[in-house]
């Protein structure tokens, strides 16, 4: 029932989607085996991204293949945003206690940081390994961005010393899903009348 709902509500919204013959999609059999559903999402993501991107291809391989890093959730989706629920959910948390994943990833991030980048700053709690890795990597500073302001301690929205005002700033975070969180945090940083660039790993979305 789920997936013929989805099925319905897609539809409508591709009668609708100027983008449409721009875009790309797969249908997959829910009824296979997981271990067969992951190979087709797998055979997919290679297949059609691998041209516009072959050198993120092995990053992508090895994501797909790292245990608890990828989670497909055919009975119960995962809502990324309002009313847009999918089939799988991505937490790179797992991949902390991988060193070659982590490597990898933090190399990939490097090549999209430009040169005159002053601060790094990572968005707690997924962007915050990524964010000190990268900073050590490009010998930039870097501080962490809390998602709430603590109501004990010291009660600052920042952890580290505060990028100064007019810093050009990489906000790092994990996964982009709704981009709430984001956008606070970048409305945050330019209070501060910095600039500032979002860089995830993974998004959901193609907003």
């Amino acid at each position: 029932e789920w997936l013929r709902a989805k099925h319905r509500r897609y539809s409508e919204l591709l009668k609708t989607d100027e983008t449409r013959d721009q875009r790309r999609f797969v249908v997959v059999d829910g009824t296979k085996p997981l271990k067969d559903v992951h190979q087709v999402v797998k055979e997919y993501l290679m297949s059609e991204l691998s041209p516009l991107i072959e050198r993120k291809k092995a990053m992508y391989a090895l994501l797909l293949e790292t245990p608890g890093v990828v989670r497909f959730l055919l009975d119960n989706p995962f809502e990324v945003k309002p009313d847009v629920y999918l089939p799988m959910f991505v937490n790179f948390k797992n991949t902390w206690s991988k060193p070659e994943v982590r490597s990898t990833i933090v190399n990939n991030l490097a090549e999209h940081v430009d040169e005159d980048v002053d601060w790094i700053v990572g968005l707690e709690s997924g962007g915050s390994y990524y964010a000190v890795a990268l900073a050590n990597q490009l010998g930039k500073p870097v501080s962490l961005l809390r998602k709430g302001v603590k109501e004990h301690g010291d009660k600052d929205f920042m952890v580290g010393e505060v990028p100064p005002a007019g810093s050009k700033i990489l906000l790092v975070d994990d996964v982009y899903a709704t981009g709430q969180t984001s956008s606070r945090a970048i409305a945050l940083l330019k209070e501060m009348n910095s600039q500032c660039r979002l860089l995830t790993i993974f998004s959901y979305s193609n907003d």
